[in-house]
């Protein structure tokens, strides 16, 4: 026997690996396999929300739903605050017993006005004075009592038994006197409808029509010493504070009558005052401050 015979008797079975031929053998693929896409990990995130219950998913969405909602109250105030403040800076500078009003309809609970409206007040009210001033001249006697009037004009009452009204926008030139009292004038008030109310050291009080022509139009009497201090109401009525120790309130749409008399201050009775919420302040010289429901 040939050796290359007898060499390849010797090989091993399994090494013997017959070869297909390509006219025999297997059928080639030729079909194209799509290629399959790289799986990307997930992320935490992601499985807690896959995870989560109904009751946690609603739990998670609570938190950015409740941040949305206050920003937008937050920008609905800011807006409604912008309006408001708006219409208070635009009030006429000589309209104060309006804007008392307008402050008076801001007023929110406890009293507070709202921060942009107090930032509007200290900048028109609390403003710096440059330290100069214009004198208004033709008094004979001591000023007791200045207020303001609706057209911007200034009232003033004096110990000459005066009242004069001042026009700022002439050069503060006094063009009108008004002579009626028989002592000195302590306190002066404008009644906003274009009248002005005053006291007196004579015991009265008197109130003028400035629209015609400074008419005295009502004398109310009834203290029985002086009037130091009258403020209007806002009603309709007027309070007054007299050295009989007594306030007094008047209904100025009853003819002058004196509806109501407050007493329990000890001394006389220096100042009134009315407040928004419909309430009354006195001051006393029994060093006492009172207010009144």
């Amino acid at each position: 026997m040939p050796l290359a015979l007898l060499a390849l008797c010797c090989l091993p079975c399994t090494s013997f690996i017959p070869l297909a031929q390509p006219s025999q053998g297997i059928k080639q693929d030729t079909k194209k396999r799509k290629p399959k896409l790289r799986e990307m990990p997930e992320t935490r995130a992601g499985k807690r929300r896959r995870t989560a219950g109904p009751q946690q998913q609603q739990r998670q969405q609570q938190p950015q739903d409740d941040e949305k909602r206050e920003a937008e109250e937050a920008e609905e105030a800011e807006e409604q605050g912008m309006e408001e403040g708006a219409a208070l800076a635009a009030l006429p500078a000589a309209n104060w017993h309006r804007r008392g009003d307008l402050l008076e309809d801001c007023l929110v609970e406890g009293g507070v006005l709202p921060r942009e409206l107090v930032g509007i007040v200290e900048g028109y009210c609390g403003h710096d004075f440059e330290g100069t001033s214009e004198e208004l001249t033709g008094l004979t006697s001591a000023v007791y009592s200045v207020c303001e009037l609706d057209d911007g004009r200034l009232a003033s009452g004096s110990g000459d038994n005066t009242i004069r009204i001042w026009d700022l926008s002439k050069g503060g030139e006094c063009v009108q006197t008004l002579t009626g009292h028989t002592s000195f004038v302590t306190s002066v008030c404008a009644l906003g409808d274009g009248r002005l109310a005053s006291g007196s050291d004579d015991n009265t009080i008197r109130i003028w029509d400035l629209s015609k022509g400074g008419e005295c139009v009502q004398t109310l009497t009834g203290h029985t010493s002086a009037v130091w201090s009258v403020c209007a109401l806002g009603d309709g009525r007027l309070a007054s504070g007299s050295a009989d120790n007594t306030i007094r309130i008047w209904d100025l749409s009853k003819e002058g009558e004196c509806v109501q008399t407050l007493t329990g201050h000890t001394s006389a009775v220096f100042s009134v005052c009315a407040s928004v919420d419909g309430r009354l302040a006195s001051g006393s010289t029994d060093n006492l401050l009172r207010i009144w429901c």
